[in-house]
């Protein structure tokens, strides 16, 4: 099984974010076993996509991973966690929450990371894409406040998780 994400400059940045069969085999059991602090009943509605992208300029690949499911989303949208290689298992770096696909890294860059642009909508408000900058210690938690910012339509920007990407199941 390979992961293809969905992207906008060619075949070259598609295979960056590729992961093969045993990384999404060990993305999925990192998943299973970090996220059963949260949720401990495995809500079976649980989904994910990811992909893996270098936010740091530093030739490192973190990975950013969209949750889908009950105990994930809300009237807002659903969590992104963002994730560092490490050893054989992950770090969590950060959380965003209220988040719908797609998902972009930006061209700008707060305190040497990449600004990631999400969709956001909630109720009947017209959904828009913000810019979720990195804080010094993480990505800002939530896309409709500050320091995230609405995007202008149109805004230069890579997708790096599509609506049409496969959606994985957690718990299978």
């Amino acid at each position: 099984m390979l992961l293809l994400v969905a992207c906008t400059t060619g075949a070259q940045a598609e295979a960056r974010k590729r992961m093969d069969a045993p990384e999404v085999l060990r993305l999925k059991a990192y998943l299973a076993t970090y996220i059963a602090q949260f949720d401990n009943q495995k809500d079976h509605s649980t989904h994910f996509r990811a992909a893996k992208v270098d936010l740091r300029g530093d030739g490192s690949r973190e990975v950013l991973v969209f949750l889908d499911g009950n105990t994930w989303c809300a009237r807002g949208g659903c969590a992104l966690v963002i994730l560092e290689p490490h050893g054989r298992n992950y770090k969590v770096l950060s959380w965003v929450y209220n988040v719908r696909t797609p998902i972009r890294v930006l061209p700008t860059y707060a305190h040497g990371w990449l600004d990631l642009g999400v969709w956001n909508e909630a109720g009947t408000e017209p959904g828009y894409e913000s810019a979720v900058p990195w804080s010094g210690q993480g990505y800002a938690e939530d896309p409709r406040v500050e320091p995230a910012r609405k995007l202008p339509v149109g805004s230069p920007g890579e997708i790096v998780i599509s609506r049409q990407d496969e959606s994985i199941p957690l718990y299978e």
